[in-house]
């Protein structure tokens, strides 16, 4: 069994050829970066527009995958190196910089086509029996995507049993703690992980161009992924077959940051993943590599001014500390135990900033995003693909897509997977039209026009609220015509089931109105959150990961000459003045005004097939 030697030099991140980007210029890849680039899995990403549809709308909105996800490599890096720049020290070392590189460059490799359109759709797809057997007023989310406080059955109580307090706790508990363990299903980020971890070429290349090197024609381990001996000292040496369970848990490693994983363990006989608490910061947070490079990316090429953010500032401003859960005994013990967590964060002066980047994003998503046509062709491209191409699709069927990205070697389908496959479904339809329902039929008609439907101005086309009060909201709703509109058009139907809607004149009718709602920021304030759960009934350690998640996944700003830690005043409740506050917590911040600003709109369409 052949064995290598572990180097005597550390792995650096040492750029051998660059790539011309509009936005930073000049970005460089390393060995591994470049090898993995010119695999055919990700030149795929040149098939998927970063918008979807959006383009139709703003005509200069075509980048695509492949620059988003150079430039979230480029961003997670520069993160990564500033955060070592601000603290005086190289928190992250080389090695650990280029598994973050490496997590954002590979972030989209499992995207569906025409952006969250189709991932939407395939999600969608697996429930269509389920909303066809449902009366309307069951998943009225579903048939016109409206907020569950404008729903017309919606009664607002005085007076709520505690039994159902309860009930929605547990309920709210079971989805945070899917939150807290990543993405999964058919969710892309699921799929990238499922590719990453079985691809051969992924594989191949950090196998040969990261966790081994070649020096003088002798291949060498990279020394920060040496195993412990049982003197608990690194080895000199490693055989063919723990190589081969390195390179296992480091594409687990990577897969998790991907997915959004807080709650992944690693294998305890490897120490270098100790900085994993801090490196899911940069890829799947708030403020993440993602989140930064799309705004700025997509404002950009939409020619829009909402992305402009200081990015400078708000690089300068990272910080890194711990967060010590001292209800555990063994973080007594061992600082650096599982219960004790990196929490990623920006300075007092970087809370400007914060809420700039936090309000360009509210402006993109609901100016561009979610404007009126963008938000229809959305809704029409879903539809059509959920109930007339995915079930009946026999390359692409949900368990079909799931066997292609767990190949080893790259299927050849799976690269033509891509927004043309989608277009070229929809002109095979076209020929199909007078064999359809009416609305798939007049969906379908305008799509391959590359139209949407307009606006129908019998009543007033469009009710749009922007507010932090959720009664403010629900007033100026009730009393537009608009909304009692569609309120006595649910009436007539909301007793129908799906299949009976369907089967009726009445389908076109209900999918002309669609709502939309986009919130400034996830975050929750610190009381709010501990009102939210039923923290006095979990066990301490479970209690401490909700509220690492909490900060984790949020904007919290750290004071360099602090120390944080977990206590508790009561079962649940942390002592306020030990663990860092989120930006929505904070006097220093305006978002802690401004943190329940959402947008919220109701529109009505003509769904007519007739094209000018």
């Amino acid at each position: 069994m052949e064995e290598y030697h572990v180097a005597n030099f550390e792995y650096k991140v040492r750029i051998c050829d660059h790539i011309l980007d509009n936005i930073y210029g000049q970005i460089g890849l390393t060995e591994v970066e470049k090898e993995i680039e010119k695999l055919p899995i990700f030149k795929r990403l040149h098939s998927l527009s970063q918008l979807g549809l959006v383009n139709w709308i703003f005509p200069c909105a075509l980048h695509t995958r492949y620059t988003h996800s150079i430039g979230v490599m480029h961003i997670a890096g520069e993160m990564a190196a500033r955060i070592n720049i601000n603290m005086r020290e190289d928190f992250f070392c080389d090695s650990e910089i280029q598994i973050l590189r490496l997590a954002g460059l590979l972030h989209d490799i499992g995207h569906y086509p025409l952006s969250h359109n189709i991932e939407f759709a395939y999600k969608d797809a697996q429930q269509v029996r389920k909303y066809q057997e449902e009366r309307i007023s069951q998943n009225l989310k579903h048939f016109v995507n409206c907020p569950g406080f404008l729903n017309p059955d919606y009664e607002r109580q005085e007076v709520i049993d505690p039994e159902e307090i309860k009930d929605l706790k547990l309920v709210a508990e079971e989805s945070f703690a899917k939150g807290f363990s990543g993405s999964s299903g058919y969710h892309h980020e699921n799929i990238g992980n499922l590719i990453i971890i079985n691809n051969k070429g992924i594989r191949e290349k950090i196998r040969n161009y990261f966790v081994l090197s070649t020096v003088n024609s002798e291949v060498v381990l990279n020394p920060f992924f040496a195993p412990i001996d049982e003197n608990g000292r690194k080895k000199e040496k490693v055989t063919d077959n723990e190589v081969e369970k390195i390179v296992d848990d480091l594409l687990i490693a990577i897969g998790n940051l991907i997915i959004g994983n807080y709650a992944y363990e690693r294998d305890g006989s490897y120490c270098w993943l100790e900085k994993y608490s801090a490196m899911i910061q940069l890829i799947h947070s708030d403020l993440d590599a993602d989140n930064l490079d799309y705004l700025l990316r997509d404002a950009t090429f939409s020619g829009t001014s909402y992305g402009v953010m200081d990015m400078g500032i708000l690089l300068n401003c990272l910080y890194v500390k711990e967060l010590t859960d001292t209800l555990s005994e063994k973080a007594k013990e061992d600082g650096k135990s599982r219960s004790t967590r990196y929490i990623v964060g920006v300075t007092k002066k970087g809370v400007g900033a914060v809420e700039q980047f936090l309000l360009g994003k509210f402006m993109a998503y609901s100016q561009m995003i979610l404007s009126k046509y963008v938000s229809i062709l959305e809704a029409m491209i879903l539809r059509v693909e959920s109930e007339n191409i995915i079930p009946l699709d026999k390359d692409y069927k949900g368990t079909l897509l799931m066997e292609m990205v767990t190949k080893e070697e790259t299927d050849i389908r799976y690269l033509r997977f891509s927004d043309f496959y989608i277009f070229d479904k929809l002109y095979s339809l076209n020929s199909t039209l007078g064999m359809l329902r009416k609305l798939p039929s007049a969906i379908i008609s305008r799509l391959t026009h590359s139209c949407a439907f307009d606006l129908d101005e019998s009543v007033g086309s469009e009710c749009i609220c922007v507010g932090t009060d959720v009664e403010s909201i629900i007033k100026e709703f009730k009393d537009n015509p608009l909304y009692q509109e569609f309120v006595k058009d649910y009436g007539a139907i909301k007793d129908k089931t799906g299949k009976e809607l369907n089967e009726g004149d009445k389908e076109a009718e209900l999918f002309a109105y669609r709502f939309e709602q986009y919130s400034l920021t996830k975050q929750i304030p610190l009381e709010e959150f501990v009102n939210s759960y039923m923290f006095s009934e979990m066990k301490p350690s479970r209690r401490f990961d909700f509220h690492y998640y909490r900060l984790g996944n949020g904007i919290p700003i750290l004071d360099p000459l602090k120390d944080y830690s977990y206590v508790e005043i009561e079962d649940g409740k942390p002592d306020g003045e030990k663990i860092p506050p989120l930006c929505v917590d904070s006097p220093l911040s305006a978002l802690k005004d401004l943190r329940a600003t959402q947008f919220v709109a109701l529109r009505k369409y003509k769904i007519c097939d007739c094209v000018s």
